[in-house]
C-alpha cells in the first residue's frame, strides 16, 4: 500500500484552503440571507396553538403532518429576473418567507382539514386554509361585509396596512348553501417585470384572503403572483433535462447490465467470493437505514396522503413503494460493487487500493485507510471549489441560474440530519463504485483506453444528473462530468476510499449548509455537524488502531459440505493418471463437469500442482 508523503500532503492542504476560500467568495453569500430559527416540534406546536386558541379547534381531534417546504417558483423567479441580489433584497425589504413549515390536521376518510403555514425564520403563522365540504352551509353575509370582515383581520393579524395595497381581483363562489367570496390585493409599487413593452408581463405581491359566512375560511400573507408566460419558459427549458436523462439513463442501464452479466458470469470468481459477504452487509446495512428513514420521514408520509382512500391503502402502496426502493438498491450497490472488485484485480492486481479488497481481507482500522479518510476532506474542498467557479462562470456567460433544493432535503425527518447522512452515504457508495470501481475498469477493458473508460463513465454519473432544476438544464450535466474526471483521476491515485469520503463529504455538507452557516435551531445544527464530521471520527480510530495490512494468499472459505467434496476430489486426482495434463486443463475439465470451483482451485493447491503437471 502506497504511502502518502509529505510534500503530497501539502499540496492538498493548499489546494483544499484555496478551493474553501473560492467557495466562500463566490458561494457562501447564498446562504446568508437564510434563517431556519424555528425547528419541526415549535412549528407544530405554534399551529396547535392557532388552532385552538385562535380558531377555537381542538387539534388533539385530529392526525397531524409536518413537512418543511419554500416557496421555489418565487425562487426561480427572482433568480432569474433580478438576481441573487436583488432576490435578497426583496425578502429582506417585504419580509418575504422563501422558506416554512406547513402543518396539516386532518381525519381519515373526511374532507374537512385545516392547514397552518408557519415561517421558519419568525415562527409567525403567514397562511391558512379550512378545507371543508362544497356542501357545508354558511349564514350569508354579502360581498361587502365579507369584504370588511377580511380587511379587518387582515390589519389585525399582521399590522397591514391595507393603504398600501390596492384590491387586485374579488371572485365570488356560490355553492348549494352558502357563498364563498375570495379577495385579492395587490401591493402598490411592487412589480418584477418578465415581459416589456406592448405584451408587459410580471410578478406582483399579493395578500388574500378567503370569507365564507362569518369564517375566514382562508388567508396568505404573501405571494409572487408569477406570469403565466415565464412558467411557459420553465416548462421549455425542462425539455433539456427530459431529452438528456432518458439517453444517459440507457447507458447507465446497459452499464448496470453489463455489471449483472459479468457477476453471474463469473459468479465462482475467487475475488467475488472474498468480496461478495461485505457488499451483502453493506447492502443490508443501507436497507436497514431506509427502513429507520421510513419511519423518521412518517411526517412527510402523512402530509400527502389523499383521505379518498383508507389509511391501510395509502400506507400498503408506500410499503410496496419502498420494496422496490430496496430491491432497486440492492441491484444498483451490489451488481457493480462485485463486478468491479473483478475487473480492477483483473486488470491492475498490483494497485491494491483501487477497490476495497485489501481492506476487506485485512481490516480499514489501519493508517492507510485513515490516510484517504483524511485525503477525502480536502479532495471535498477542492470538489467544491470547482462546483464555485463552474458556476460563476454559469452565471457570467451562460445565465444559469439554481435553486435551493437542498435545503429542503431533509429538515422535515424526525431524526434530524438522518436523511441527509443516507442519501450522502448511498450516494457516494452507489455511484463511486458504478462509475469509477466498475465504471472506468469496464471502460478500459472493452474500449483498450483508459482515457475513454474515464470520459464515458464522467458523461454517464454527470448527464445522469440532467434532471436537476438548474437552468440551463444542460448545464448540471456539463458541471458534474467536470467533477466526474476530477473523482476519476483522484481515484486512480489514490483508490476507492478517497473519493467515496469526498463524494459523501460533498453530498452531506450540501444537505446540511443550510444549518451549518446560518442561524438554525442547535439540534439540526450539531446533528448536521455531527454527519460531517463521522469519517473524520472514523479515520482517528483507524489513525490510533494502526492495524496491520500484511494479507496472506486469496483462499475460498469452505463449508461443511465443500470440506467433504475437497476430500473426495484429492483422492481422486491421486489416484487417476493425468500424466501430460496441466493444472489448468484439470481445473477446466472439473468446472465443466460442474465441480465446484472453490473445491476444484482448493484441492489444487493443496496438492501443489496449481502450475505444473500432477
Amino acid at each position: 500500500m502506497k504511502k502518502i508523503p509529505h510534500s503530497t500532503w501539502l499540496l492538498w492542504l493548499g489546494l483544499g484552503l484555496l478551493s474553501c476560500l473560492i467557495w466562500l467568495q463566490l458561494t457562501y453569500s447564498r446562504f446568508s440571507f437564510i434563517r431556519l430559527s424555528i425547528n419541526k416540534n415549535e412549528a407544530l406546536q405554534i399551529a396547535e396553538d392557532y388552532l385552538a386558541h385562535v380558531r377555537g379547534v381542538d387539534p388533539s381531534l385530529y392526525r397531524e403532518a409536518v413537512i418543511f417546504a419554500q416557496d421555489v417558483a418565487a425562487d426561480r423567479y427572482m433568480q432569474k429576473t433580478i438576481g441573487f441580489e436583488g432576490e435578497k433584497d426583496f425578502i429582506l425589504q417585504h419580509n418575504f418567507d422563501l422558506f416554512f413549515w406547513k402543518t396539516r390536521f386532518f381525519r381519515e376518510n373526511e374532507i374537512e382539514e385545516y392547514r397552518v403555514t408557519i415561517s421558519a425564520q419568525s415562527g409567525k403563522v403567514i397562511a391558512f386554509a379550512h378545507i371543508i365540504p362544497d356542501a357545508a352551509a354558511r349564514p350569508s353575509v354579502g360581498e361587502a361585509t365579507a369584504k370588511g370582515k377580511a380587511m379587518d383581520f387582515l390589519r389585525q393579524n399582521f399590522a397591514i396596512n391595507l393603504d398600501e395595497y390596492s384590491l387586485h381581483a374579488n371572485l365570488t363562489t356560490t355553492r348549494d348553501h352558502r357563498q364563498d367570496y375570495s379577495f385579492v390585493w395587490r401591493k402598490n409599487n411592487v412589480y418584477i417585470p418578465w415581459k416589456t413593452g406592448e405584451h408587459k408581463e410580471g410578478a406582483k405581491l399579493l395578500l388574500t384572503a378567503k370569507v365564507s359566512g362569518d369564517e375566514i375560511l382562508s388567508f396568505s400573507k404573501e405571494d409572487l403572483d408569477i406570469p403565466q408566460e415565464f412558467s411557459r419558459f420553465i416548462a421549455k427549458q425542462k425539455q433539456t433535462g427530459r431529452n438528456l436523462s432518458p439517453l444517459f439513463g440507457i447507458l447507465y442501464t446497459a452499464l448496470l447490465i453489463l455489471a449483472i452479466f459479468i457477476v453471474l458470469v463469473s459468479r465462482y470468481h475467487l475475488i467475488m467470493h472474498t468480496t461478495k459477504k461485505f457488499y451483502i452487509n453493506l447492502v443490508l446495512a443501507l436497507v436497514i437505514l431506509y427502513l429507520v428513514n421510513t419511519f423518521s420521514e412518517y411526517q412527510s408520509l402523512l402530509f400527502s396522503y389523499p383521505t379518498t382512500s383508507t389509511m391501510k391503502s395509502y400506507l400498503w402502496q408506500a410499503a410496496m413503494g419502498l420494496f422496490m426502493q430496496i430491491f432497486i438498491i440492492t441491484v444498483t450497490v451490489l451488481m457493480p460493487c462485485l463486478a468491479g472488485e473483478a475487473l480492477s484485480y483483473e486488470l491492475y492486481p498490483q494497485e491494491k487500493e483501487r477497490g476495497f479488497l485489501q481492506y476487506i481481507r485485512t481490516t480499514f482500522l489501519s493508517r492507510s485507510a485513515a490516510q484517504r479518510i483524511f485525503l477525502g476532506y480536502g479532495v471535498a474542498c477542492v470538489l467544491l471549489g470547482i462546483q464555485a467557479m463552474s458556476f460563476e462562470l454559469g452565471y457570467r456567460y451562460w445565465g444559469v441560474w439554481r435553486e435551493h433544493p437542498w435545503m429542503i432535503q431533509l429538515s422535515s425527518s424526525g431524526i434530524p440530519s438522518l436523511a441527509t447522512f443516507i442519501g450522502a452515504f448511498h450516494a457516494s457508495i452507489q455511484e463511486e463504485t458504478s462509475f469509477r470501481l466498475f465504471g472506468i475498469h469496464a471502460g478500459r477493458k472493452i474500449l483498450k483506453n483508459m482515457f475513454l473508460g474515464v470520459l464515458l463513465s464522467a458523461l454517464v454519473w454527470g448527464y445522469g444528473h440532467g434532471h436537476y432544476e438548474i437552468f440551463p438544464m444542460w448545464f448540471r450535466g456539463l458541471e458534474v462530468t467536470l467533477l466526474g474526471l476530477f473523482l476519476s483521476w483522484v481515484y486512480l491515485r489514490y483508490g476507492i476510499i478517497c473519493v467515496v469520503v469526498a463524494h459523501y463529504l460533498f453530498n452531506a455538507f450540501w444537505g446540511s449548509a443550510g444549518h451549518l452557516l446560518n442561524k438554525s435551531d442547535s439540534l439540526y445544527f450539531y446533528s448536521a455537524l455531527g454527519i460531517v464530521l463521522l469519517p473524520l471520527a472514523f479515520g482517528l480510530l483507524a489513525f490510533v488502531k494502526n492495524k496491520s495490512l500484511q494479507e496472506g494468499g486469496l483462499r475460498w472459505n469452505l463449508n461443511k459440505h465443500q470440506l467433504f467434496n475437497t476430500q473426495i476430489l484429492k483422492a481422486f486426482l491421486l489416484s487417476t493418471n493425468n500424466q501430460g495434463e496441466s493444472s489448468e486443463d484439470i481445473r477446466k475439465e472439473l468446472i465443466s463437469h460442474h465441480w465446484d470451483m472453490a473445491v476444484v482451485d482448493t484441492v489444487l493447491e493443496e496438492l501443489g500442482e496449481r502450475k505444473e503437471k500432477i
